[in-house]
């Protein structure tokens, strides 16, 4: 029976890095079918429903048709001998309850199904998820009132409700072998994890939120579209100018 890997995040866990470099893997099978930059966003989506932000720009239609697609190509690696795990992918799939998840299972009843959740410090997820929320979604809060809001979250939701269930297997990216672990967990030799998807820094996204709860959302988006906010992160990777002083530079 071929190993099927779900990996189910959580967000912003270097989640797109692993991805990327699955997908390069030539020892794991990353399916192409209803991919959405790197993710098998087609999944959750036919699993979960279409949420109205998504909706913007995928259908129920969509989620149908490139799930099916998922569901082709994966039946048809079962008569392939030369591979032997497949790897899906969705951060998207950290929150299913025990329905979604079962629904999700049943659809691939002849493989060994174990899944991946990737977990990190606390303080440190939802600081990368304020910044990511800030500049990819234009959230107005303060990092000090998302702070509040998200003290709640149990990054360990998944694996504490699913564990008694399902083969999970727990990465914690604080430490210091977790690239080693996982690479042997799929079975990928020397699996290379660059920075993906890194968003703006802190201070960029303090600065855009500020401007945006003291502009309003209307002028804030009118100004700030995607291609302006990059450029204004850029800003904040520039070499610090050396402070000017009466010495260094005189009035007269």
């Amino acid at each position: 029976m071929k190993r099927l890997i779900i990996h189910v995040g959580m967000p912003k866990c270097a989640s797109t890095s692993i991805q990327q470099a699955v997908k390069n893997s030539k020892e794991v099978y990353f399916p192409e079918s209803g991919v959405h930059d790197t993710e098998h966003l087609a999944i959750p989506l036919k699993i979960k429903g279409v949420d109205d932000w998504t909706r913007q720009w995928f259908d129920d239609e969509w989620a149908e048709n490139e799930f099916q697609k998922i569901i082709n190509e994966i039946c048809e690696l079962k008569f392939k001998d030369s591979i032997n795990t497949i790897f899906l992918s969705s951060e998207r799939l950290a929150d299913c309850n025990e329905i979604q998840l079962s629904k999700l299972v049943s659809y691939f009843p002849d493989f060994d199904i174990e899944f991946l959740l990737i977990r990190r410090d606390k303080d440190a997820f939802i600081k990368s998820n304020w910044r990511h929320a800030v500049f990819r979604h234009d959230l107005s809060d303060s990092f000090d009132s998302f702070y509040k809001k998200m003290l709640k979250c149990d990054l360990d939701f998944f694996y504490n409700r699913f564990k008694s269930s399902y083969k999970i297997k727990l990465l914690d990216i604080d430490c210091k072998d977790w690239v080693k672990e996982l690479s042997t967990f799929i079975g990928a030799t020397n699996l290379v994890l660059n920075n993906e998807n890194v968003s703006a820094s802190f201070e960029c996204c303090k600065m855009l939120s500020l401007m945006h709860r003291e502009l309003g959302t209307d002028m804030f988006q009118s100004f700030f579209n995607h291609e302006r906010k990059v450029e204004f992160s850029e800003l904040f990777k520039s070499p610090k100018k050396k402070s000017i002083t009466q010495f260094t530079d005189p009035i007269f």
